[in-house]
């Protein structure tokens, strides 16, 4: 058995990084499109994905032109949702410690 692993295509929070529920930015949906039309050739018995919305629409597009039957759709393959992280753009989230910015949503809460 074969398995191939694609990642969603870019997008809209995708340059900070994170877990987010957004879509595909037009970038992203030419990303998925030239990947797919390089495996038109694999004969696929299954296309899985995250149930977030990035991913289900890359799922759509491969579906479409892989011309597959249908998409399972797992909630277990979401990636780690990061808190506070998610959204922030890497190089200050890689600055700032999650401690950091704990203590400060308890110091705002009060």
């Amino acid at each position: 058995m074969k398995v191939y692993l694609l990642r969603h295509g870019q997008d809209t929070l995708n340059k900070r990084g994170g877990w987010s529920n957004e879509p595909l930015t037009s970038s992203g949906v030419e990303q998925i499109k030239k990947a797919a039309h390089l495996l038109v050739d694999v004969k696929f018995d299954a296309l899985l994905s995250s149930d977030l919305l990035r991913a289900v629409e890359t799922a759509a597009i491969l579906r479409s032109i892989l011309n597959l039957d249908n998409v399972t759709y797992c909630r277990e393959l979401r990636e780690v949702n990061n808190g506070l992280l998610a959204g922030m753009d890497n190089k200050i989230a890689e600055a700032v410690s999650y401690t950091h910015l704990r203590a400060h949503e308890t110091r705002s809460n009060l």
